[in-house]
């Protein structure tokens, strides 16, 4: 049986070990077509990470909606409930909790996601040259350009990284929310089933339309 499966109704997590930073490709040339193709990718790969924040951040307008909702919740389970069957006080008590869970594992896996992390960039150390990377005339050589690409590959490596732990994050706020959502369906369908089975038996009827029948009348004779 697979357990993690089972736990992800509940409380969903990542399966199994969260993945090392990946070692970076080393290149022992340069030239410009390449530099500008890697150049390009990061910028991609920038642009990844600004539309997971956004994603993210979305998902954080869900503690307001939270927070109405377990005030609700507690004003239900405290009010008397004397009126409500076992069934359906169990059905309600058990799917607000569940809702509540799954909505506090979205904020907790947003949070985790929007958590400053720290990113790899170049700085202005980075881009002058090495003594030995100097030509005449005021120009570099080729082992600067390689040594910039290798740095660059370095920065797009771990970045990327990063980004796919806050997509992972992201994931696991989207399955505690069809999680949610899947309860709430299923609430609203067995709330139905229980009102209609405890309308009162003359509002069931009141709609139906009267058969008139046919018989005979006997009248007394004048």
């Amino acid at each position: 049986m697979n357990w993690h499966l089972l736990t992800d109704l509940f409380w969903p997590t990542l399966e199994g070990a969260e993945s090392k930073v990946p070692d970076a490709p080393k290149w022992d040339y340069s030239d410009k077509i390449l530099r500008d193709e890697l150049d390009a990718l990061i910028a991609a790969e920038e642009d990844r990470r600004k539309g997971t924040d956004t994603k993210l951040q979305g998902l954080l307008v869900l503690s307001s909606v939270t927070a109405t909702f377990v005030m609700g919740f507690v004003a239900f389970v405290t009010q008397n409930t004397g009126t409500y069957t076992f069934f359906s006080a169990a059905c309600i008590i058990g799917g607000g909790a569940y809702l509540i869970l799954q909505f506090l594992r979205t904020l907790w896996a947003a949070i985790a996601g929007l958590t400053p992390r720290a990113f790899m960039q170049l700085i202005a150390a980075d881009l002058a040259a090495n003594p030995d990377e100097r030509a005449e005339g005021g120009t570099v050589t080729d082992n600067y350009h390689v040594r910039l690409t290798n740095e660059k590959l370095k920065c797009y490596a771990y970045n990327g990284w990063v980004t796919n732990k806050k997509l992972s994050q992201l994931n696991l706020a989207h399955r505690a929310l069809k999680n949610a959502l899947g309860m709430l369906f299923l609430l609203a369908l067995t709330l139905a089933v229980i009102a209609i089975r405890n309308l009162p038996e003359n509002s069931r009827s009141r709609h139906q339309t009267p058969v008139k029948t046919m018989g005979t009348t006997n009248l007394p004779l004048p």
